[in-house]
């Protein structure tokens, strides 16, 4: 996570197994339409990431990088898998007052049952830290 200025950036990297329960290319329409639900909800920033209100910060752009995508559109060639395909997103919010971010609540949990726990790193005006965020405990302090 990196505070800068107004610009609030989330970055999530992770085995496909924790947000979709497999690692390899698609092999039946269920698991291409995994994949596609997959990137449906990490694109659905509001269910996934709250940002202290009082901060005022507005959802921006979201990359979604998966090593599947073609695949899960029914459109790339079928690829034999590297080990431990992951995914990699990046959020990015407007804040306009980020003096008033005291947090972030990971959502992700609530819509990705595979997801036991997220390592953080959190870049900001106030310092540089890190923390460990689980089902039980998902508010990223700031």
């Amino acid at each position: 996570m990196v505070l800068d200025g107004n610009r609030l950036l989330l970055e999530l990297e992770g085995p496909l197994d924790n947000l979709v329960g497999f690692e390899h290319a698609p092999r039946s329409d269920i698991e291409r339409s995994a994949l596609r639900t997959m990137e449906s909800s990490l694109r659905a920033t509001e269910r996934l990431l709250a940002p202290s209100a009082a901060a005022e910060c507005r959802a921006g752009a979201v990359k979604v990088d998966q090593p599947f995508a073609g695949e899960a559109a029914g459109t790339g060639a079928k690829e034999e898998t590297p080990r431990h395909s992951g995914a990699r997103v990046v959020w990015e919010f407007d804040c306009k007052r980020p003096d008033r971010l005291v947090g972030v609540d990971l959502l992700l949990f609530d819509v990705f049952p595979g997801l036991k726990r997220v390592n953080v790193q959190i870049a900001s005006p106030r310092g540089q830290a890190s923390t460990l965020l689980t089902r039980a405990s998902p508010r990223l302090p700031l």
